[in-house]
């Protein structure tokens, strides 16, 4: 393989120099070796001699991989390895020259961690051994940029036993940005393509008990199984969603952006397989006539936002699922935003011989198609969200123009329709990671009040429970939590109530610092002159000088001097 200052260049195949020549010739960044000579035509038709460019090659290795981890218990730390892609000169296989290769005895208890691999050959990390029963941890390691002439991901757990296994790989927070090298540049292909993937050469066993991905970024990059693997496990991070063809598979918390190759939408596509997509953001680049995510087996979608406004199509009419075969769907408090030029629609092909779960759902619009060529034992028709409601479908779920949603988060914001508006799925968390007792606001996102979110940064919790409830005084200075939240104070330090009383007008008055985030509090400043009586304390007969966003000041309007007693307090009152 040759480079020219690090960019891929164009390889056309053939078994000898004529049968590349003509094609070597009009291609200018392209080369072509037959094992002993380089022949090279670089970009702008430059003398490589010359033209000061660097040209970087490849090495053929006999053995595979860069590095061949042929070991059990291994530690690896620190390795940075690079170029190791090759390609048949009459195919463009592209052989096992993997930059990190585990084989043949790796395994045992291993840990590779902080490894940088970019472009290599068919896979830039493979864990293709044997063990059945290895215990594997790469974490934060990155791959780049695979070989560009034939399909391949950059990484891949891999077994060609015939056997049942308990061997697990953990991914945390590894890195793929671009999947595939691009001709003519250093910077990689924006396409997507296949991340990771699983596979046994069609073997019926699973000899991974488990892989699982945590806060690992693959970009639009997918996360395929071909078998070999029984739980896949994904929490949060981003990938480009994925066919999943394991028995159980869990994707949670991911921003999923597939890319304008296909819609590639989690799916499952096994008969006995279930997926569970819960808590995700998902951003399909494009609909394509032919690739819509085939749906067969068990696939259960909650709590997700999916976002279909920019998505581009390759015609009109298109669902995020197809029906394959027999399935099982359960469709429960997601938000859907439809494109307003396209139709779109969730479902393709469905039947009533299918078992179909809809509800607690919200569109944006009601005259949307939801299902395409559904037959319900009757007719086959499509169906707008008021004909899948006739057919006990949706029945609460809701549809709206404006679902008022925050525009780069998706996040609800205050008097948004998806509150509370859904089936309680607690406990779960949301798409932050954050558990609830109670999940049932529809989308990706659990709506919270400023107090919520407050008592949730120094508790841990949102609830008016425990430690963080209103009323509760943490730090022993007298201060209830709710007198220090609506006052900008940290709830775990001791602290001064930072109000300020004097009579400079000859009245009494009150001034008090306000938090601008406390929005969801009253404060009220009330006055008596009996503090025997709870009843007497009021509003009347004050006067407020100054009410900000940060500033409450307030008077009585009875001069000090013509009353025996004259008392100001601040109330505090969380709107319910």
């Amino acid at each position: 393989m040759l480079w020219e200052d690090d960019k891929w260049l164009n390889h056309p195949t053939g078994s000898t120099l004529a049968s590349v020549q003509t094609a070597l010739e009009n291609t200018p960044g392209s080369f072509w070796t037959d094992g002993t000579t380089m022949y090279c035509h670089p970009f702008d038709d430059t003398n490589p001699a010359t033209d000061g460019k660097i040209y970087t090659r490849s090495y053929y290795r006999n053995g595979g991989s860069a590095l061949l981890i042929s070991a059990p218990d291994v530690h690896l730390d620190g390795f940075k390895i690079r170029k190791t892609c090759i390609a048949d000169k009459s195919t463009n296989d592209p052989g096992s020259n993997y930059c990190f290769q585990g084989q043949s005895a790796f395994g045992g208890t291993s840990l590779i961690e902080n490894c940088y691999g970019d472009y290599g050959s068919k896979h830039i990390f493979g864990f293709t051994d044997n063990d059945t029963a290895r215990q594997v941890t790469v974490r934060n390691c990155q791959a780049e940029q695979g070989t560009p002439y034939n399909s391949q991901s950059p990484w891949v757990d891999y077994s060609s036993l015939n056997v049942t296994g308990t061997a697990t790989t953990n991914y945390v927070t590894c890195t793929t940005t671009k999947c595939v090298g691009l001709i003519g540049s250093t910077l990689g292909n924006n396409g997507g393509g296949q991340a990771w993937l699983s596979h046994n050469n069609g073997s019926a066993n699973f000899q991974f008990a488990q892989i699982n991905f945590t806060n690992c970024d693959f970009g639009s990059g997918t996360v395929d199984t071909y078998g070999a693997v029984h739980t896949v496990r994904w929490k949060g991070g981003s990938c480009g969603g994925g066919v999943l063809r394991s028995p159980d598979s869990l994707i949670e918390q991911a921003l999923i952006v597939t890319d304008a190759a296909s819609s590639n939408v989690p799916t499952n596509d096994t008969p006995a397989g279930t997926t569970r997509v819960r808590n995700c953001i998902i951003i399909p680049a494009r609909l394509q006539a032919g690739f819509e995510s085939v749906l067969q087996g068990n696939l259960e979608i909650e709590g997700c936002t999916i976002d279909l406004r920019n998505t581009a199509s390759n015609g009109n009419q298109l669902a995020l699922f197809k029906r394959y075969a027999a399935f099982n769907l359960t469709w429960k408090n997601n938000v859907i935003l439809f494109s307003n030029d396209k139709t779109f629609g969730v479902l393709r092909d469905g039947s009533s011989t299918d078992t179909i779960t809809f509800s607690n759902n919200a569109y944006t619009t009601a005259s949307n198609i939801i299902v395409f060529n559904y037959n319900d034992g009757t007719t086959t028709a499509d169906r707008t969200l008021a004909q899948w409601k006739n057919l006990g479908m949706d029945t609460d779920s809701i549809a709206s123009n404006d679902l008022k949603l925050a525009t780069a988060t998706y996040f609800p914001l205050a008097g948004s329709a998806v509150i509370n508006a859904g089936s309680n799925l607690g406990p779960l968390a949301d798409y932050s990671g954050f558990l609830y007792s109670t999940r049932n606001d529809i989308g990706a996102w659990e709506f919270l009040t400023p107090v919520e979110t407050w008592r949730k940064q120094y508790f841990n919790n949102p609830d008016n429970v425990g430690t963080g409830a209103d009323t509760n005084i943490v730090a022993n200075d007298n201060l209830p939590n709710l007198l220090k939240y609506a006052t900008g104070l940290n709830p775990l330090v001791p602290g001064v109530a930072p109000i300020m009383y004097d009579i400079d007008s000859g009245c009494l008055r009150l001034s008090v610092q306000k938090d601008p985030q406390a929005t969801d509090v009253t404060y009220l400043v009330e006055v008596t002159d009996d503090l025997t009586s709870a009843e007497k304390w009021t509003t009347v007969g004050t006067t407020a000088e100054a009410d900000t966003a940060t500033e409450l000041s307030v008077h009585d309007n009875t001069p000090v001097t013509d009353s025996a007693s004259r008392f100001l307090r601040l109330r505090v009152i969380r709107q319910p």
